[in-house]
């Protein structure tokens, strides 16, 4: 029998311990109803920071078989979940500890195929592999202490967008178009009514885009007012235009005429468009703010849309695609006899 710690590490990177104010929680072991408690809150801390269901089930599986351990072998045991940050990647932490009779040779307990029981769990290997770092220290006697860490994967953009667009009926092209440009640190997002419909309408729509993409600035109003000027002896639109801060999941929106912006979710809001149509007269553009959360989707649309649809009718926008979502709100909710256009926007998840 070994006399000094045993440590094994398997990880990405070198392993390290973490501070901060990461939320955290503690179970204290005692019952397999314990254990059940700490799967489910790791299940939950792992849903909250952003993982999907298949890392999620995993932390739980692993979670689960080492609190099953410490219940087994020393009765008691505690279970330590934190929400964790390093060089800008988030994950979730998770730290295993009892006082019973430590594993005599941890090497071999980390072998494949290798069990002290009957159990057909998953094993320690099997945590091993699921897991991005691995670390376990156990003194025979003394107890063991395990630590697994799972990190998100990282992603080039924090959102998914869609943008839909349906001509009046019978007509070969929209005087509506979405328009979505990502930058470095975040997004432009614009929405557009032409007044009327048609291939004229379309037209005076293409050359918004066009000047939007090359003149968009940091200050919307701005940008809005310019816009105004360059519509001059055209037939005028209603326009929203927006931006979305990366690090901030802030979104500025400023508008004139009959677009709207919603955030569908826990805590549902409308932002405001001033009255008037771009390129005619208008009231002095003002902007908008709100902060976009995990559960949110956030709707930009034209008055091709029905203003006040009951989501009832959609029941799965929660959980849907932003392309699909696009397209379903102009499926169930866009009218036949006007141009419309959605752009539909959700952080990642």
């Amino acid at each position: 029998m070994r006399t000094c710690p045993t440590v094994h590490e398997h990880c990405e990177a070198e392993a390290m311990s973490e501070s901060g104010d990461s939320k955290t929680a503690r179970i204290v072991l005692t019952t397999l109803g314990d254990v059940a408690v700490a799967v489910m809150t790791a299940r939950r801390m792992a849903r909250d920071v952003g993982f999907g269901e298949t890392d999620e089930f995993a932390i739980g599986t692993a979670v689960s078989e080492l609190a099953t351990n410490a219940i087994r072998y020393a009765r008691l045991g505690e279970v330590l979940l934190q929400l964790i940050e390093r060089k800008g990647r988030s994950g979730l932490e998770a730290i295993i500890e009892d006082k019973g009779p430590g594993i005599e040779d941890v090497d071999k307990a980390l072998a494949d195929h290798w069990s002290t029981t009957d159990s057909l769990g998953l094993g320690l290997p099997g945590v091993k592999r699921m897991m991005d770092e691995f670390i376990l220290v156990s003194h025979p006697d003394r107890g063991t202490r395990a630590t697994i860490r799972k990190w998100l994967a990282p992603r080039t953009k924090p959102y998914e967008y869609g943008i839909a667009v349906r001509p009046f009926l019978g007509e070969p092209a929209a005087g509506d178009v979405g328009l979505v440009i990502e930058e470095r640190n975040g997004l432009f997002i614009a929405i557009i009514d032409v007044l009327g419909h048609g291939s004229e309408a379309h037209e005076v729509a293409s050359t918004i885009v066009q000047f939007l993409t090359s003149h968009h600035r940091s200050d919307l109003c701005s940008t809005l007012e310019e816009l105004h000027a360059s519509l001059q002896r055209t037939r005028g639109a209603a326009a929203g235009i927006a931006r979305i801060d990366y690090a901030s999941s802030e979104l500025r929106y400023a508008a004139i005429g009959n677009t709207v912006v919603r955030r569908i979710g826990p805590r549902p809001f409308r932002l405001v468009s001033r009255d008037g149509t771009l390129g005619h007269v208008h009231r002095t553009p003002r902007e908008e703010r709100l902060t976009i959360e995990k559960k949110d989707v956030i709707l930009f649309y034209t008055d091709g849309v029905r203003d006040h649809f009951e989501l009832e009718r959609y029941p799965t926008i929660a959980t849907d695609s932003a392309p699909a979502i696009a397209r379903n709100i102009i499926r169930l909710f866009g009218k036949l006899h006007d141009d419309a256009a959605c752009i539909a926007l959700r952080p990642f998840r």
